[in-house]
């Protein structure tokens, strides 16, 4: 039985092997590179739908590895091979992107030395609806605003966020609970990439600043404004795990796999329990799913030191440490200034 088996699997290889197919059999490697030139690399992919997209359909794309000396494809060159699906369905947006690796027997049942599938849903973006709110998300141009959060670490009006959202800033301003307030900017640390942020608003809530380094495997949620060009202008939430305690090559960061896009830059990274800060949203991968980063605890709390702002660390949160979703509301800021030419 067990040489008959070798015999059979022997055969599905040579078969593989003797195939004269393209490398990874349909994708963007030798068909859709026009499209992507001509426009879909620039959809952008998130791990949400907003309640004004337009679903356009399911997109899907498979590899198939062909030549055992070959590499095998990446998640990148499968989330570039859905992009072009969904721009040829008229999107600017796909969504739950899930990936599929084939058994290895499964693989060489299609003649493939390694076969991967991936599939999303690909949506467009309607017109926003029109708000009476003071700030309008349609004027916040990337051209001319730089956009990001903020929030506030006591109740004498003072704010953290990154050094890149408010790196080139004139009149500097945040917007809470549908008013606008002037903004200054205190203080600046490139490499950190933290930003002092002072306010006319003594905000008597705060996010307390954990005394503890995160863990992996510690449950978080990040407040933000992602996308609010597009999006609108409320503050929304994602939630995860500590992937890992540095960053890629750095040390100060710690990974997390909650989503984080262009907006959510500044924003607080809380315990998911009890609210307090763990880290400072930084950045993630577009091209990546579940791959962001923040700013540890310990290099806010030195960068407050060296600035000789005082935060009370044993102080608890004045609406209790229950309500981690009312913390956040009340201390969330969205920040937004224009550029200098």
């Amino acid at each position: 039985m067990t040489r008959t088996l070798i015999i059979i699997l022997a055969s599905l290889v040579l078969v593989g092997c003797a195939t004269e197919q393209t490398r990874f059999g349909k994708g963007t490697n030798f068909r859709d590179d026009a499209y992507l030139k001509s426009g879909a690399s620039n959809i952008q992919v998130l791990t949400y739908a907003p309640s004004n997209a337009q679903v356009l359909g399911s997109v899907q794309t498979e590899r198939c590895n062909y030549d055992l000396f070959s590499d095998n494809a990446t998640f990148e060159d499968l989330t570039n091979d859905l992009k072009v699906e969904a721009f040829k369905l008229g999107g600017n947006y796909i969504f739950d992107i899930r990936y599929s690796n084939a058994p290895w027997v499964g693989s060489l049942l299609r003649n493939c030395w390694s076969h991967i599938t991936a599939v999303a849903i690909a949506y467009k973006l309607q017109d926003l609806p029109k708000k009476d709110e003071k700030i309008k998300s349609e004027n916040l141009k990337k051209e001319k605003f730089s956009v990001g959060t903020a929030f506030f670490i006591n109740d004498q009006g003072n704010l953290i966020s990154n050094e890149h959202v408010v790196s080139g800033c004139k009149n500097s301003k945040i917007f809470f609970k549908g008013k606008e307030y002037e903004a200054q900017i205190l203080s600046k640390d490139e490499k950190l990439d933290l930003a002092l942020i002072k306010t006319n608003l003594n905000s008597k809530y705060f996010i307390k600043i954990s005394n503890t380094e995160a863990k992996q495997l510690q449950k978080v949620v990040v407040a933000g404004y992602p996308l609010a060009e597009s999006l609108g202008v409320d503050l929304k939430f994602t939630s995860g795990i500590v992937s890992s305690l540095k960053g890629y090559k750095d040390s100060t960061l710690i990974q997390i796999d909650a989503a984080l896009n262009p907006g959510n830059s500044g924003g607080p990274i809380v315990d998911e329990k009890n609210g307090s800060l763990l880290a400072v949203a930084n950045s993630g991968i577009s091209s990546a799913q579940g791959v962001g980063f923040g700013i540890k605890n310990t290099s806010l709390l030195s960068f407050l030191n060296a600035n000789k702002v005082k935060t009370d660390l044993n102080k608890l949160f004045t609406l209790g440490s229950s309500d981690v979703l009312k913390i956040l509301e009340e201390s969330t800021v969205l920040f937004y200034c224009e550029l200098k030419v």
